[in-house]
């Protein structure tokens, strides 16, 4: 009887081992699959970072590329609005010489005409 028992207890106990061990390869199991599934997020977050960080640096240099046109556009507007200035005070004096020779030319017809008025006065009275 006390076999029976004992051979009973020995089966329980290496059932009981056996399933102690089952139970701590599937622990295991589950560790390694948690361990892959963390691997594989820690990466995938890291390749969100250097993928975000490309966008970064690529936005940070179309913005320098940007910036820099933007000063090239801002000098060549200086450069036209001088041009422009210069061209209207050209174009101004050039106005004013016209109008002199005008003038001039108007005031050169009046002594003529006033010539011409004198001399057919004389002849008139003679």
């Amino acid at each position: 009887m006390h076999s029976m028992l004992y051979s009973s207890l020995l089966f329980q106990l290496d059932q009981s081992e056996s399933q102690k061990k089952e139970f701590l390869w599937g622990l295991n199991d589950k560790k390694i699959t948690l361990k892959r599934i963390h691997e594989a997020e820690v990466k995938n977050i890291r390749n969100r970072i250097r993928s975000k960080s490309e966008n970064m640096r690529r936005i940070k240099k179309d913005i320098a590329n940007l910036t820099a046109q933007l000063e090239g556009l801002t000098k060549d507007i200086s450069r036209s609005e001088k041009d422009l200035i210069m061209k209207e005070v050209l174009f101004k004096r050039k106005k004013e010489a016209l109008l002199t020779q005008k003038q001039d030319a108007l005031s050169s017809l009046a002594e003529i005409a006033n010539k011409k008025r004198a001399v057919l006065d004389n002849l008139m009275r003679e």
